[in-house]
């Protein structure tokens, strides 16, 4: 379970905990007394959840909103934690809550992905350690094991948001890859839903020595 449906399933725990339902699709029409209601029944669960392990966009879209009822310190590291992670935060980082100790790889190893990972989150002065990687990798496509084809590919990797690429080179063992934060599909997929080209400056190759 992701952090965020953790998030979800608390604040709806809360939210019919409250003396009157409210509506939290329209937050404007809240008063502040509705919002210190709400902190006083979430103030010991909120410092339990992983708020830095809930990504940017989705944080902003689904609890920035909440913000009232967050410690002023705790928020403000969050909000940091986003815009500047190499700047350490006051409260702790809670660690993952899934184990990592393994990786469905023949190809690298966690510390390579925690190298990734601070890649992928534009960190220049300190990168993430194997407990402190804050996604979880899955694997979706080996080509040793699901065949060579595009169309293969496709079929299990189109649609599922932002993926990692990995391959070892035959000549030197040099393993050579690539971050694309954009969702694969099918020229004939973008075609046929008339759709167009999508650009990113996010994406970036890679290469270690193993």
């Amino acid at each position: 379970m992701e952090e965020i449906e953790i998030w979800e399933f608390v604040l709806k725990w809360a939210l019919a905990r409250m003396s009157t339902q409210y509506n939290v699709d329209n937050l404007s029409q809240w008063t502040s007394s509705n919002f210190k209601e709400l902190e006083k029944i979430l103030h010991d669960l909120i410092p339990h959840i992983r708020w830095f392990q809930i990504p940017a966009k989705v944080f902003w879209r689904k609890v920035n909103q909440f913000e009232p009822i967050f410690p002023k310190q705790l928020y403000k590291d969050i909000i940091g934690y986003h815009f500047d992670p190499d700047t350490p935060p006051v409260n702790a980082v809670l660690p993952l809550r899934r184990n990592l100790s393994y990786i469905d790889s023949v190809l690298i190893e966690r510390d390579h992905l925690s190298i990734i990972a601070s890649w992928i989150d534009k960190k220049e002065k300190s990168f993430y350690d194997t407990k402190s990687t804050p996604y979880l990798f899955k694997l979706l496509y080996r080509a040793s094991r699901d065949g060579f084809e595009a169309a293969k590919f496709h079929e299990l990797c189109d649609n599922k948001g932002s993926t990692i690429m990995i391959s070892k080179l035959k000549e030197n063992g040099r393993l050579i890859g690539g971050y694309n934060p954009l969702s694969w599909q099918r020229y004939s997929t973008i075609v046929q839903n008339n759709g167009t080209w999508q650009s990113t400056l996010d994406s970036f190759l890679f290469s270690f020595i193993k």
